[in-house]
């Protein structure tokens, strides 16, 4: 698969929030739980959610903007495994690195990140 531009995966993001179909159950936690392992810790995960999202904390995300996460997320868990994502854990890693990326290039910043995280 080729690597999305943050601008690709920030219009792909917001395609998805505004197909919401509007009370579809999903697992929040594992959402966060499987972003957060994909940044690399709680604070790049708010930046993430920052640049997707304009917010820092999952409790201030609309309903439309979890399904659009838990689609960018992608969050499964194989039998008798841990929780990951189906899109493939590296390819997460390496969308959220992108994200990072660009949230640090807006704020100013130095790059400081690599494109994987790792």
């Amino acid at each position: 698969m080729d690597r999305m531009s943050a601008d690709e995966i920030v219009r792909s993001f917001n395609m998805d929030k505004k197909e919401f179909p509007g009370s579809v159950l999903f697992h929040k936690g594992a959402v966060i739980g499987v972003m957060n392992k994909a940044c690399n810790g709680d604070s790049n995960r708010r930046l993430v959610l920052k640049y997707l999202t304009g917010k820092t904390t999952s409790s201030q995300i609309s309903d439309a903007e979890f399904y659009a996460l838990y689609k960018f997320v992608m969050p499964c868990k194989p039998i008798g495994g841990h929780w990951g994502s189906a899109r493939g854990d590296v390819e997460l890693e390496t969308m959220c690195g992108t994200l990072l990326s660009a949230a640090v290039r807006q704020a100013g910043q130095t790059e400081m990140f690599s494109e994987t995280l790792r």
